[in-house]
């Protein structure tokens, strides 16, 4: 078990985060979400807040079992709100997404930031998170964007301030090849902790969860206790490749069935490279070209990952943690 000192630094420094969003924690979210790098069952945990009690009560407000910084007692109706606001943008996300899994080359699609935190507000838009074949990055955003505009769900920056009704920004694509974020830091930890899948295809979440282990050196506990366990079983490719001679048998009687699909993969090579060179061209016009020459694509025109950690940063300075 940690020491009295590294649990309350743990404490404070998970609720200081919290706090950015306005949005306070249960005891089971506080240990869930624990920022740092000492792992503690949830039984230990409750312990040591039972024998705390008093300390932490003169210290943090605790208003229907949610935690928050002292003084902010107001914020606890407003994550309740915000919570049934974020659960019914998941479930109209998971039915308006669910026809986008036929196009092939996307492996993975999730939902990320406020909505999948549980902390939307009504006319705040989703947030996707997106995996793609390689080379298929800029086809497939394409064909998102073509089919939320005509079923007028598209995120459109001009027309927010008019049209309070929720959308799509299809704001971080990246691909199977590139599946380790480039950035890794508190922020980004808690954006991958809380992505919400809504289209999984060969085990690329698990992939990228695998990929991305260092989330342990910040959130410890939902490692210990989510992200280790979110593994990658055996599929059948893996399984003939096992096996070099039955490999190569499988490639050479099959070469005539993959000629064609050869000739296809040029063609879409094509249309990678026309669609990569308009967008670009869009995005340049419209000031929304933020990373772009190799992967991860990010197009979110208010990146607030700068500003979080600064916040933080700036509270446990002032906490004196």
């Amino acid at each position: 078990m940690g020491s009295y000192e590294t649990l309350l630094g743990t404490w404070h420094k998970t609720i200081q985060y919290s706090n950015i969003f306005d949005y306070p924690l249960t005891i089971d979210e506080i240990h869930l979400y624990a920022i740092g790098n000492h792992p503690i069952s949830l039984e230990q945990f409750k312990s040591w807040v039972e024998k705390n009690q008093l300390l932490l009560n003169d210290q943090f407000t605790c208003v229907d079992d949610l935690w928050s910084v002292k003084g902010r007692s107001k914020i606890a109706p407003i994550r309740q709100k915000r919570s049934k606001i974020s659960q019914n943008k998941v479930q109209h996300a998971k039915r308006i997404l669910a026809p986008l899994r036929i196009i092939p080359w996307i492996s993975f699609i999730g939902i990320s930031g406020a909505t999948a935190a549980n902390n939307s507000r009504f006319a705040d838009d989703i947030d996707l998170f997106i995996i793609t074949q390689p080379n298929r990055m800029w086809l497939s955003r394409a064909l998102i964007l073509i089919y939320l505009t005509l079923i007028r769900q598209r995120y459109n920056m001009r027309q927010r301030a008019k049209n309070a009704r929720p959308s799509f920004c299809v704001n971080h694509i990246i691909t199977t090849k590139e599946l380790t974020q480039k950035h890794q830091d508190i922020y980004v930890a808690n954006d991958i902790a809380r992505l919400q899948t809504v289209i999984n295809k060969g085990q690329t979440y698990e992939k990228f969860i695998a990929a991305n282990e260092w989330v342990k050196n910040y959130l410890c506990n939902w490692w210990e206790i989510k992200g280790k366990h979110i593994t990658i079983t055996e599929s059948l490719r893996a399984t003939l490749e096992k096996d070099p001679q039955l490999h190569q048998i499988l490639f050479i009687v099959s070469a005539p069935i993959r000629m064609p699909f050869v000739l296809l993969s040029w063609v879409i090579d094509l249309m990678e490279k026309a669609t990569q060179s308009l967008q670009k061209q869009r995005l340049y016009e419209n000031e929304l070209y933020v990373e772009t020459s190799t992967p991860p694509l990010q197009f979110h025109p208010h990146d607030n990952r700068d500003w979080v950690i600064r916040e933080y940063l700036l509270a446990m300075r002032k906490t004196n943690y």
